[in-house]
């Protein structure tokens, strides 16, 4: 397979990318614990700044210490690492860092249960098979990032195990509650989301946090990617 015009093409998405990433208003400050050294050169290099890149392992171990070590918004983890356990490991840093966001790399494609728990964790994931994809998911997943977006790449998108898909489509969201949370997956604040729908600030706060507990949701990040999967990436 002839594959020149689309790596031609990925310099040009890369650079893309890198443009989202100097732009954004929040600085990257991230946390690489990945199996795969290649992957992990990749996206190193995708976050555009040496300063911005705090460690970079390959055990659960070494990513807890840095997670304490230098406190990161931003946890890339691949779903196989050297030694421990990926789906921990993002438990530990959610417990350790609410706001952080996770960004998981995925080598093989996960059982039910092991991706019902990373897509309650994960803001954004891409599949190994999927690096070929013309829609060139690794800079895209970053420019998504920069965006303080949601992404999943395109043979992840239909994965959310049945079960877990029947108790949330069952949950009995009122037309708000979903008028919210198409809000708070494009990223606005509580702020912003009670300007938009004419609430009190305290009265859109308790939305999202009553929406967290219905959907049985660990962040506001895990309910825009919940919503955001069950939207947009479904056909």
């Amino acid at each position: 397979m002839d594959l020149t015009e689309r790596v031609r093409t990925f310099r040009s998405r890369r650079r893309e990318g890198l443009s989202w990433i100097l732009s954004a208003k929040s600085e990257l400050r991230g946390v690489i614990a990945m199996n795969n050294r290649l992957t992990m050169v990749l996206t190193g290099q995708l976050l555009a700044r040496p300063h911005n890149l705090l460690a970079a392992v390959t055990t659960e171990a070494e990513a807890l210490e840095a997670l304490q070590q230098y406190q990161p918004n931003l946890l890339m983890c691949e779903n196989r690492l050297e030694s421990g356990c990926a789906i921990k490991l993002c438990r530990a840093a959610k417990d350790l860092i609410p706001e952080i966001r996770i960004f998981a790399i995925l080598n093989e494609k996960a059982s039910d249960s092991n991706w019902a728990q990373l897509s309650s964790m994960a803001d954004l994931a891409i599949a190994a098979e999927d690096v070929g994809d013309p829609e060139f998911p690794l800079v895209r997943a970053f420019i998504e990032l920069a965006r303080g977006r949601t992404y999943w790449s395109p043979s992840l998108r239909n994965e959310t195990p049945a079960k877990q898909l029947s108790r949330e489509q069952n949950s009995g969201l009122s037309p708000r509650e979903k008028q919210l949370l198409g809000l708070l997956s494009q990223g606005l604040t509580d702020r912003e989301i009670a300007c938009q729908m004419g609430l009190a600030y305290n009265t859109a706060r308790s939305y999202v946090r009553d929406l967290r507990r219905k959907l049985n949701k660990p962040s506001r990040t895990a309910l825009s990617a919940w919503f955001w999967n069950q939207t947009e990436k479904r056909p």
